[in-house]
């Protein structure tokens, strides 16, 4: 029987992970055989942790869970399984295997939230130092100036539209005992804590630079999660059974159940 598999990619996290997600969604809607290809290389492993992909299999899960790939299994490429993606979001059958992505992230999973609040995580994805690495291998100087720019813009100092939807919430959830959650990165950034005063109050705690595996889980497990404009909140998103806000500037589709702001 042929198998099928996603492409191989050495990105961050999330793109690598939102790829796995639509490629196995590709296979159940088109009755192909899936099969896992572990991760070979990511981006972000800024203390050089020689256990860095392990556990981010550990935090997916697939590696004990899903059949492996061979050197026989035929790669699908992204944009195939993609628009196959976007063109299912009112197919149940879509969703039912979603589920099954689910059930198998959380079968090594405990609850994370043990408190009494209404848990929301709010993602604000900031410009790091591969992107400006990136940008320097890919552009001249002035386009340099204007990726920085608009990652200024749309990112990194766009925190009022987070102090907006925040606000929101506030008000929308008025019935609820709210604890905020906001996860971001200070380190290897241009950026500093100060940026973030705005959005600081006594029910609002900081996650800055806290392990990939706590903040996915935590986004994944919140009864709110507001995504940024960045694959990790958009994967966390496809697995969060609560309420989902979607930045209207993303690029990607949001679900048709997820709100836009």
């Amino acid at each position: 029987m042929s198998t099928f598999t996603h492409i191989k990619r050495d990105d961050g996290f999330g793109a690598q992970f939102f790829t796995i997600i639509i490629t196995f969604l590709y296979c159940k809607l088109n009755n192909l055989n899936y099969c896992y290809r572990p991760f070979y290389s990511m981006h972000h492993n800024y203390s050089n942790d020689t256990n860095f992909l392990y556990k981010k299999e550990t935090l997916i899960n697939f590696l004990t869970n899903v059949e492996l790939a061979t050197e026989d299994t035929n790669i699908i490429d992204w944009k195939t399984c993609y628009d196959c993606f976007i063109s299912n979001f009112q197919n149940k059958i879509l969703y039912k295997n979603l589920n099954i992505i689910k059930s198998i992230f959380n079968q090594n999973k405990k609850k994370v939230f043990n408190n009494d609040y209404f848990n929301v995580a709010i993602h604000i994805r900031v410009i790091n130092n591969p992107d400006i690495m990136f940008f320097e291998k890919t552009y001249n100087q002035s386009q340099i100036n204007k990726e920085i720019d608009w990652f200024k813009n749309c990112k990194l100092y766009s925190i009022e539209k987070y102090v907006k939807i925040k606000e929101y919430i506030k008000n929308t959830y008025s019935n609820k005992k709210l604890l905020f959650h906001i996860y971001s990165q200070l380190k290897e950034t241009p950026g500093n804590i100060n940026d973030f005063d705005n959005l600081k109050c006594k029910s609002t705690i900081f996650h800055f630079d806290e392990p990939i595996e706590n903040t996915f889980v935590e986004m994944v497990h919140s009864d709110i999660l507001v995504m940024s404009i960045s694959c990790f909140s958009y994967s966390a998103a496809f697995l969060n059974e609560g309420t989902v806000f979607f930045p209207k500037t993303f690029h990607h589709r949001p679900l048709p159940k997820w709100y836009i702001f």
